[in-house]
């Protein structure tokens, strides 16, 4: 089902939410195994496969998600044709409070990673709880 997250039946959005789904599932159901399985995917040539793996991986919300994502932090984040894939990736290392994707995230908040409101205010919360701001947002927002 993951391999099948490029177009296959001329629905790209219904492929790419099967596919995720499918990762998210391997992760949550799976144990080690599936930990292994989505470390080998991650690594896939296939962009659409990667950021599917990605997507479910950032869903799934299971522990040391950071393992599985840090070997391939470095080849996305330079990549200029796996943006998504860097997006998810970088949520996932800094929801596990890793400084890796700081610079990243702050691409994000500017929107030149992603146009997308939801990516970029978490990408914004990320990036204030990683500097230590996060109490302070947090008030900021509540008294406006």
């Amino acid at each position: 089902i993951i391999a099948q997250a490029t177009i296959v039946d001329e629905a790209r959005g219904r492929d790419y939410e099967r596919a995720a789904v499918a990762a998210q599932r391997i992760l949550e159901d799976n144990g080690e195994e599936g930990r292994k399985l989505i470390a080998t995917l991650v690594k896939n040539d296939n962009r659409a496969i990667v950021e599917a793996t990605l997507a479910g991986t950032y869903r799934s919300g299971v522990p040391n998600e950071t393992e599985l994502v840090l070997p391939v932090w470095d080849a996305l984040s330079k990549s200029t044709s796996q943006e998504t894939s860097a997006n998810y990736a970088a949520l996932i290392l800094a929801r596990e409070g890793r400084t890796e994707p700081l610079a990243w995230l702050s691409g994000m908040v500017l929107g030149g990673t992603v146009q997308n409101p939801g990516f970029r205010g978490l990408a914004g919360w990320y990036y204030a709880k990683l500097q230590g701001q996060g109490p302070a947002l947090l008030n900021k927002v509540l008294a406006d």
